[in-house]
């Protein structure tokens, strides 16, 4: 078990701060293209994939699988999701999660699938995802 601790500061009207550890991480609220930052939902989703790369290489060390190359792609499709309850503000929420892995293996297609199911079992972050969320995944060939 572990406990993980972010602060997060307002810098200024966009732009907030999270620190953690020793590390600083910007985050910009307006959504724009060529900000120089994340914004919240990019952030997640690095983490998302991270996460799940993270364990992807730990567990191919850890069970002497040979994997010669792997990245990972994760797009979110967000959409309105009704009221904030007893309230009038609109909320919205991810509706799906689609992965695309980029790997490089010898190993058999059904060898991949049932190893990436094992890496998303012990994804944390995955793991913390409201169940509701529609996710896919598909791997593509390096």
């Amino acid at each position: 078990m572990g406990v993980y601790s972010v602060c997060t500061f307002r810098q200024d009207k966009i732009v907030y701060r999270s620190e953690m550890r020793k590390c600083q991480n910007p985050v910009y609220m307006q959504y724009k293209e060529g900000e120089p930052g994340p914004n919240p939902l990019e952030t997640m989703l690095s983490a998302l994939s991270a996460c799940k790369l993270v364990n992807f290489w730990d567990l191919a060390e850890k069970y002497k699988i040979a994997f010669e190359d792997a990245s990972i792609e994760i797009t979110a499709i967000v959409g309105p999701d009704g009221m904030v309850e007893d309230t009038h503000q609109p909320k919205s929420t991810i509706k799906s999660i689609q992965t695309v892995w980029y790997i490089q293996s010898s190993l058999s297609d059904e060898a991949i699938h049932k190893y990436l199911k094992i890496v998303d079992g012990v994804c944390t972050v995955g793991n913390s995802m409201n169940p509701s969320i529609d996710c896919s995944y598909e791997v593509k060939r390096l």
